[in-house]
C-alpha cells in the first residue's frame, strides 16, 4: 500500500519557485528533525492523526512552525489547532498563497479556510518530490474531489457536503500522457456518481492505450453503456464500498 502520497505533490505544485522543499515520507524514511527549516507542513488523516501531532511535537519543541490540514484536521478542527501553529480546512488551493506569505512573515494565522472556494482547473502535481523512492509501480492522478451521494456514515459527506468538483478531462489526459505511466490508479473517490462525466473521461483517454483502476459505487452495474466506455479507455477494475 506504499503509494504515492498524491497530496503532497499537489502541495509541491502550489509552492513559489524561490522556497526551497523537502518531502519526507514517514512510512519509508526517518525524518530529519534538526535538519534547519522554517516550516512544516503535515497531511493528516484520522488513522495517522496521533503519530503527526508528535511529529508535529518535535518540530515545535526546536521552534519550527506547524501547519497541519487534511481530513482529519478539517472534521476535527478543535482537537488539531492544539497541535499546531496553523491548521488547514478544506481544501489547501485557495489559500495556500496567503499561507506561505503570512509564514514568510512570521504571522501565521491559526486557521486557514479553503472551503468553499475550490477550483480544479490548474492542478498539476510535482511528482518530482517523490525522488527515487520504492512506490508501488502505478501513477495516481486525480479527476474529482467529494462525491454527490449523501451517505450519512461517510467522511467523504462530511468533508465536501455531498458535492463533486471535476478538473477538465484533457487536463487530465495530459497528465497521464505526460507521465510516462501506463498504470494509473483515479484516487477519485466515486469516479461514476456524475456519469456524464465520467464519459468525458473515458473518451479523453482512451486513444492512450493505457490500464486503470478506480473507485466507484454499485449502481455503476445498472450502466451498460458507461461500463462498456470503462473498459475501452482501459479500465480493469473498481473498487467498491459495501457499507452501511
Amino acid at each position: 500500500w506504499q503509494m504515492q502520497p498524491l497530496s503532497m505533490a499537489v502541495l509541491a505544485s502550489l509552492m513559489p519557485p524561490d522556497v526551497e522543499t523537502c518531502f519526507f515520507d514517514d512510512r519509508m524514511e526517518a525524518i530529519r528533525y534538526d535538519e534547519p527549516t522554517d516550516l512544516v507542513v503535515i497531511s493528516v488523516e484520522t488513522f495517522t492523526a496521533l503519530r503527526a501531532y508528535r511529529i508535529a511535537a518535535q518540530f515545535r519543541e526546536r521552534g519550527v512552525p506547524v501547519v497541519l490540514g487534511g481530513y482529519h484536521v478539517t472534521l476535527i478542527p478543535e482537537e488539531a489547532v492544539q497541535y499546531a501553529d496553523a491548521i488547514v480546512v478544506g481544501d489547501a488551493e485557495p489559500i495556500w498563497d496567503t499561507l506561505i506569505a503570512d509564514a514568510r512573515r512570521g504571522h501565521l494565522r491559526e486557521q486557514y479556510d479553503g472551503r468553499g472556494q475550490r477550483e480544479l482547473r490548474d492542478v498539476r502535481p510535482d511528482r518530482s518530490v517523490f525522488g527515487n523512492r520504492n512506490y508501488q509501480n502505478i501513477t495516481l492522478v486525480e479527476y474529482a474531489r467529494g462525491c454527490n451521494f449523501r451517505c450519512d456514515f461517510c467522511s467523504i459527506t462530511a468533508f465536501h457536503k455531498a458535492a463533486q468538483s471535476h478538473r477538465p478531462a484533457r487536463d487530465v489526459a495530459e497528465e497521464m500522457e505526460t507521465s510516462g505511466s501506463r498504470r494509473f490508479f483515479v484516487v477519485d473517490d466515486n469516479v461514476v456518481s456524475e456519469p456524464s462525466k465520467a464519459r468525458e473521461l473515458c473518451r479523453e483517454i482512451t486513444p492512450l492505450g493505457i490500464n486503470w483502476v478506480g473507485q466507484a459505487s454499485i449502481h455503476i452495474a445498472q450502466d451498460d453503456d458507461l461500463l462498456e466506455l470503462m473498459a475501452q479507455s482501459g479500465c480493469r477494475g473498481v473498487l467498491i464500498g459495501m457499507e452501511s
